[in-house]
């Protein structure tokens, strides 16, 4: 009896060393008003820029609410936008992984570049900046010195169904970048630039609303301090422990 016990406690230890457990979420299912929640009641400042270019409408799954971004593609200022203001309780400077779920308007042409999440106001960096570029999802990171790699998917092979929810995730752990589309491996690259550890993420449009409009809808942004393995990310769309 006493080894059965010693058994689950080192099973629960264990477990709980590897949880899947975000450090930040921020669902955006707030449903009404400008203000972003952060999911566990971190002191976290979550608002909406340009609520004009905004509203709040049906979520991922039934019952719940999603952020939806309204921007016409070609304006170039006001555009809606989410902003996170991690501060000091998230280190970009260290492996982590970025997942979040999202809807692509039917209204995006093919050759549109969208921001969805960035952590850099500067086109070129530093920081990273994921992107729906031409119908290839992946990321931009870029240095102090005007640098910047790129780690994107292939449009002809990996297709982005307008109207339909989707996944996407992304893990970063010293120069090394894997995108993940509704939890399958679409892109990679292990020579990136390291990413620096800004203060804020944008959500929606470049910088704060400046261009790079992202047209529709987007939920559920999580934050973890380590590189998920691949049977995590998909056990995490897939909803399985």
């Amino acid at each position: 009896m006493k080894k059965l016990m010693l058994s689950a406690i080192i099973c629960c230890s264990v477990f709980s060393l590897f949880a899947v457990d975000p450090v930040i979420e921020v669902k955006m299912d707030e449903g009404t008003g400008t203000g972003l929640k952060e999911a566990s009641g971190k002191k976290i400042a979550g608002r909406i820029l340009f609520p004009n270019n905004t509203k709040w409408g049906e979520g991922k799954t039934e019952g719940t609410k999603a952020l939806y971004f309204t921007t016409p593609l070609k304006q170039r200022r006001g555009g809606g936008t989410a902003l996170v203001e991690t501060f000091k309780q998230f280190d970009y400077s260290k492996p982590f992984t970025l997942m979040f779920d999202f809807k692509v308007d039917k209204s995006v042409p093919r050759k549109a570049t969208c921001e969805l999440i960035s952590n850099t106001s500067r086109e070129k960096g530093p920081g990273f900046r994921v992107l729906l570029h031409w119908n290839m999802l992946g990321v931009f990171v870029g240095t102090a010195e005007n640098k910047r790699s790129t780690c994107l998917s292939n449009s002809n092979k990996v297709k982005v169904p307008r109207e339909v929810w989707h996944n996407l995730a992304l893990t970063f752990d010293n120069g090394k970048v894997i995108v993940y589309f509704n939890g399958v491996e679409v892109a990679r690259n292990e020579k990136m630039p390291p990413i620096p550890d800004q203060n804020i993420l944008y959500i929606g449009s470049f910088s704060r609303g400046t261009t790079y409009h992202y047209n529709g809808a987007m939920a559920d942004l999580k934050l973890f301090n380590r590189v998920l393995t691949p049977e995590e990310v998909i056990g995490l769309v897939k909803g399985i422990e």
